[in-house]
This record gives structure tokens, C-alpha cells and sequence, in this order.
């Protein structure tokens, strides 16, 4: 019946065969002169699925967010030359869907203010828990997805559940008012 079939060898048997890749969970750039907290951040974000681009600068954010669909934006906020500010302004011009998660070392409630004015999705304290990132990455994805579909109360059958969770209401929120400001 299988006369050109050759037997399977155990290191081609479906239990030695390499797992499936994951379908990435959407794009994110992730922004920080600190080049141990990029890798940090990267390597958790990879773990869940996501694709991650980085930057250490501000030029080279720009450019990757111009050349690359991006679906959330984690940037810090005290760069050299460009800081997160000022890139969450920029990335909202070129393309007012797409979170921007901004971090910084900095407690004061005037940095905090201020990223919440120009729009910030949301806005952590270094050092950042790297399960929390994940999961505000996570939902971040979903309020973009849900914007770039264009939905409001007419789900469709592709687009992402709404939000259900106090927290994702929190993000959806947030997300719904800095649309709003621009």
C-alpha cells in the first residue's frame, strides 16, 4: 500500500520532533539605553509569544516603528537625545493605535503626569515584575487590535474578546482616553 514509504526512524517519530514554533502574539518594540534591562525585557516578551524589536535609542526606534508594523511600544523614559516623551508624541503621529507602555526609574508623580498626559497607555517603575510586563503587553495587543479593527459595541467574529477583567477594563480605559486626546 506504501511502497515508497521508509520506515521512521525514532528521531523522526512525532514524539522526537521538534515542537511546532508558536505563532507570535503580535510585535512589540521595546526601547531603553539600559542593554541588560532590553535584553531582560526581549527575553521575557520572546517567552510569550511575542516578537520583539529593540532599540537603545530614540533614531533607531523611529526608524523600526516607520519600517515595521509594531502592535504595543515599552520604551523608558530618561534616554540621552530623544526621551520616551517625546518618542510616545512621535509613534501617536505616526500611528495613534498602537499602546505605548512607558517605564522609568523615577517615582515622581510629575513624570508620571507627565507621560499620562502625552497619552501613555500605562506607566511602571523600574524595576519592572517582567510576569506583569507579559500581561500588560498581553492585554495591550488586545486594545490594539480591537482598535485597528475599528470595533466598538459590534464585535466581529475575529476580533479579540472584550475586555472582562478589572485590569483589562483598567487598560481599555486608558487606552479609549489617550485616543481620545489626540
Amino acid at each position: 500500500m506504501f511502497q515508497n514509504a521508509s520506515p521512521i526512524h525514532p528521531a523522526q517519530s512525532p514524539a522526537h520532533a521538534p515542537a511546532p514554533a508558536r505563532p507570535h502574539r503580535g510585535t512589540v518594540l521595546v526601547i531603553d539605553d539600559e542593554l541588560a534591562l532590553v535584553r531582560a525585557y526581549a527575553r521575557a516578551l520572546s517567552a510569550e509569544g511575542f516578537r520583539v524589536l529593540t532599540a537603545s535609542d530614540g533614531a533607531t526606534a523611529e526608524l523600526m516603528f516607520r519600517q515595521t508594523e509594531v502592535d504595543v511600544v515599552v520604551s523608558d523614559i530618561a534616554m540621552p537625545g530623544v526621551d520616551g516623551i517625546d518618542l510616545l508624541q512621535l509613534f501617536h503621529r505616526i500611528d495613534p493605535k498602537v499602546p505605548v507602555i512607558l517605564a522609568t526609574g523615577e517615582r515622581g508623580d510629575e513624570r508620571r503626569q507627565s507621560a499620562v498626559n502625552a497619552g501613555a497607555l500605562m506607566f511602571l517603575v523600574k524595576p519592572v515584575d517582567l510576569r506583569a510586563l507579559g500581561q500588560i503587553v498581553t492585554h495591550a495587543t488586545l486594545l490594539h487590535a480591537q482598535a485597528v479593527a475599528g470595533r466598538g459595541d459590534h464585535a466581529s467574529a475575529d476580533a479579540p474578546a472584550p475586555p472582562s477583567t478589572a485590569f483589562e477594563m483598567d487598560l481599555a480605559r486608558r487606552f479609549e482616553a489617550a485616543l481620545r486626546q489626540l
